[in-house]
């Protein structure tokens, strides 16, 4: 048999015999308050600690989300200052090596030669 069956089975036996006994037996009732104020206390017990570390964790979770995302742009931001940084440095060792490079052509320092340039109307 199926456990769901099987506690559907129990709480509906339950439930005809609290209709059945009613208030005839003071003694049966004041066993299930005692089972069900332990079994209330139980719950309590495991479900309050699961509530306060889910809480805990949550806020832990979300307090690194931000982190990360300061951690994040300050990286792309240390990305871009080297670029910016660098750039101006590359283009300056380029200018250089074309200066001391020798060249048969000194129109490629800057411009195509004359009949390699394309006209507006094409």
């Amino acid at each position: 048999m199926k456990k769901a069956w099987i506690i559907l089975a129990a709480l509906i036996a339950g439930l005809l015999i609290g209709m059945a006994v009613g208030d005839r037996s003071p003694l049966f009732h004041d066993i299930a308050d005692v089972v069900g104020t332990i079994w209330l206390n139980g719950l309590r017990m495991t479900v309050i600690p699961l509530v306060v570390a889910l809480l805990i964790t949550g806020i832990v979770q979300t307090a690194n989300a931000a982190s990360a995302g300061r951690t994040a742009t300050r990286s792309v931001i240390t990305m871009i200052s080297i670029l910016v940084l660098v750039l101006p440095c590359w283009r300056f060792s380029r200018l250089i090596r074309m200066l001391h490079r020798p060249c048969a052509k000194p129109w490629a320092l800057s411009n195509p030669p004359p009949h390699r340039r394309r006209s507006a109307s094409s």
